[in-house]
């Protein structure tokens, strides 16, 4: 009797420790846990994962990790209009684990290296569902399936179906294979510090440099200074290019061959993105962090096999990662309980593309899974007199009138009836759009991503 009255009570208290666990959870696997429960009883984290938010089909072939997990006869392989370089990454890339790079266990244990992701800052559970349905449709869309599967609608499960950038190596040869993402390494002037006498070459970690040139009085090179090691944010300043001793200044496009500079990963790190988070991981998370130098080349080819290591960098991109100097992470802007306006898909959007390219897909996929995560429709909106301050031909120039901003529409500030004594004839009309990022809005004074309220006023 006293055994089967103890069985009863643990039976009873587990029900209960569930119910207080999922007033407020905390991280990734609390919040997909409590959200597979809310969708259907019984449901666990990781079926909710493989076929309500993705299809990890485990009799067909999945679109979760898809494009990886097509088998070919040889005859098939041999006739497909790939380029030789698509074949190659497909032999090499693919073999490793398909159908299993963007599981559940990867994503769960990548989000373990961010105490604070999904559980800080006081959010509430309504907001983690929120920011976990922006982050997973940014995923999603980055990495369309664009309905290649007949059994799943489009713009709905189908996401994270390609690991890499597949369709940027339409035309390559080889690895010397320029592409556009390379390309802008060279024309952004993006320089790392290398050092010297390596083999392979180890690039130093706590630095590099955006926008490198000599100084006005051609006394020293100066450029943006991206420090990776000081804070977990990435800060970005205007400074000195100053080499460590034993340590020479190459080019990032040095470090790695052309060919291999395509988006990798759920949100498709590339290029100089992909140099920041090599920097924060080996400054934060390696093993023996800090470690001063390790192989770029190496740790880009190890992000096309390891899942985890793709998703640590999705979530530092969401915590961690700004745009420049002034700036703040999306996780910070999603969570600022003073601008509800930036905790939505407009501003995500912008802060994930520098525009409004395909946010049409984006918002399909977010109205989707914001509706299996249980979130209700979080749309903001603001409608009242204001004044706004426009980036035009002339420079930022005022403007007062009516103000309508949404929060789920990248172009979101709508102007109407505005008056000024210095409105251009082209301007003349009942109302127009203005890009999100161009603008500084009134009662609201900052924009989305910068760190601190502007005041008064808005950007010289």
């Amino acid at each position: 009797m006293r055994i089967a009255i103890l069985i009863f009570s643990v039976a009873v208290a587990f029900p209960r420790l569930a119910v207080a666990a999922c007033s407020n959870p905390c991280g990734a696997e609390e919040v997909l846990s409590c959200a597979a429960a809310d969708y259907q009883a019984g449901m666990t984290g990781k079926k909710f994962w493989d076929t309500v938010l993705f299809d990890a089909d485990t009799v067909g072939v999945p679109v979760l990790d898809g494009f990886c997990s097509q088998t070919f006869t040889e005859k098939q392989f041999e006739a497909l209009n790939w380029s030789p370089m698509q074949k190659i990454f497909f032999t090499e890339f693919c073999k490793v684990k398909p159908g299993a790079y963007y599981s559940y266990e990867n994503f769960v244990a990548a989000a373990k290296s961010f105490p604070t992701f999904l559980c800080g800052d006081g959010a509430t559970y309504a907001q983690k569902r929120q920011e976990l349905a922006l982050m997973l449709a940014t995923f999603a869309q980055e990495t369309t399936g664009n309905g290649i599967k007949a059994s799943v609608d489009k713009y709905t499960r189908d996401g994270l179906y390609f690991r890499y950038e597949n369709g940027m190596l339409d035309n390559a040869q080889d690895l010397n294979y320029r592409t556009g993402y390379y390309d802008k390494l060279v024309s952004g002037a993006i320089y790392v510090a290398v050092k010297e006498g390596t083999s392979p070459m180890l690039t130093s970690t706590p630095t590099y440099w955006w926008n490198k040139g000599r100084k006005y009085d051609d006394s020293v090179d100066v450029g943006n200074v991206i420090d990776l090691a000081s804070a977990k944010t990435m800060s970005v300043k205007w400074g000195d290019v100053v080499v460590p001793a034993g340590y020479a200044l190459k080019g990032l496009w040095e470090m790695v061959e052309p060919a291999y500079v395509v988006g990798i990963g759920s949100v498709q790190l590339t290029g100089d993105t992909m140099m920041s988070f090599f920097g924060f991981y080996y400054n934060h998370l390696a093993p023996g962090k800090p470690v001063a130098a390790a192989d770029f080349g190496a740790f880009v080819k190890r992000l096309f096999t390891d899942g985890e290591l793709a998703f640590t960098g999705a979530i530092w991109y969401f915590m961690y990662r700004t745009n420049g100097d002034g700036y703040r992470p999306i996780d910070a802007m999603l969570n600022d309980a003073d601008m509800p306006v930036c905790g939505d898909m407009a501003a995500v959007t912008m802060q994930v593309n520098g525009g409004c390219n395909d946010t049409e897909k984006r918002y399909e996929y977010y109205k989707y899974l914001r509706g299996k995560l249980k979130r209700s429709p979080a749309e903001v909106s603001f409608q009242g007199p204001g004044m706004i301050w426009f980036k035009g031909t002339w420079g930022w120039e005022k403007r007062t009138g009516a103000i309508e901003v949404s929060s789920v529409e990248c172009k979101a500030f709508e102007v109407k009836g505005f008056t000024s004594d210095a409105t251009p004839p082209a301007w003349v009309g009942n109302y127009r759009y203005y890009p999100l990022k161009e603008l500084c809005v009134f009662p609201s004074t900052k924009k989305c991503w910068e760190k601190t309220a502007s005041g008064d006023t808005c950007p010289p």
